[in-house]
């Protein structure tokens, strides 16, 4: 709806924001659901026609995501990290917690 008919949701956009900050304060929203209200509520702020407001909503979400892009940085630093974050370097086992807590940051 965001990224199709943004100008339906220019209106109640308060609302929108409240509702996907409550969303996205969720400790069990996986980072997909969570980039995927960010990138909306940005979507419809390309109709503010306003920069500072735009820019204030950007800066607050970029600020919101700094703490989920941290926690993929040690995964991200070799090849060998990345793997295992995916999962390639051994079967599959979700015994193990931090292999799957690191899964459901992607």
């Amino acid at each position: 709806l965001g990224s199709k008919y943004p100008l339906l949701l220019l209106p109640v956009f308060g609302r929108l924001h409240e509702l996907c900050l409550n969303t996205l304060a969720r400790p069990d929203l996986s980072a997909l659901e969570s980039v995927t209200l960010q990138e909306a509520l940005l979507l419809v702020s390309n109709h503010f026609c306003c920069y500072e407001r735009q820019s204030a909503l950007v800066a607050q979400v970029l600020g919101d995501c700094r703490e989920r892009w941290a926690a993929l940085s040690p995964h991200l630093q070799s090849a060998a990290g990345l793997a295992r974050l995916l999962g390639l370097d051994a079967p599959p086992n979700e015994d193990d917690p931090e292999r799957a807590q690191a899964r459901r940051t992607l």
